[in-house]
């Protein structure tokens, strides 16, 4: 699958890192055979215009962006302009966030379609698969109808437990 990973910029910026967790993602991902792309807007003036030459460039089946408090807002804003650009996307969104609002993010944020709570590595591969399965049966990726039951991950600190995207996508 050809998958985009989003890292949208802060408000502020006192000093600049590499989106490790994003290229963790993405290593995982590409040792699962799928094709994966960063954009990392910390330093774009121009974000949206920016993430939509590169999706009108890559047509990517998955979007997948992280995001803090700090920059929820625009994150959100970003995967708006995902769903619009490029409807039939499987929108993801991950980082701390909205790993504990999941619920709240879903019921106020219509254009996202996943959540993946915690260390994401294994559920994203896990996800992608499923993602794979409903497309080959046919199945609009951007409903509901994504078959997501069964993913249970413990991907939080050892011992947590990580009820899944599938209790959070019932909450839509």
């Amino acid at each position: 699958m050809r998958i985009l990973l989003v890292n949208p910029p802060y408000p502020v910026c006192e000093s600049l890192t590499m989106p490790l967790g994003l290229l963790y993602l993405a290593a995982r991902l590409e040792k699962a055979g799928h094709e994966v792309f960063l954009e990392d807007a910390q330093l774009c003036r121009s974000p949206l215009r920016r993430l939509k030459r590169t999706l009108q460039r890559l047509d990517p089946q998955v979007v997948g962006i992280t995001s803090f408090s700090i920059n929820l807002a625009m994150a959100s804003r970003m995967l708006q302009m995902v769903k619009r650009l490029c409807p039939g996307a499987v929108t993801v969104w991950g980082g701390p966030h909205v790993s504990f609002a999941d619920e709240d993010i879903l019921r106020h944020h219509t254009w996202v379609d996943v959540i993946v709570r915690g260390e994401g590595e294994e559920t994203l591969v896990e996800l992608m698969e499923k993602v794979r399965e409903s497309s080959r049966r046919g199945i609009c990726s951007n409903s509901p109808s994504i078959e997501l039951s069964g993913m249970e991950r413990a991907s939080l600190p050892p011992g947590a437990a990580l009820t899944g995207v599938s209790s959070a996508w019932a909450a839509r």
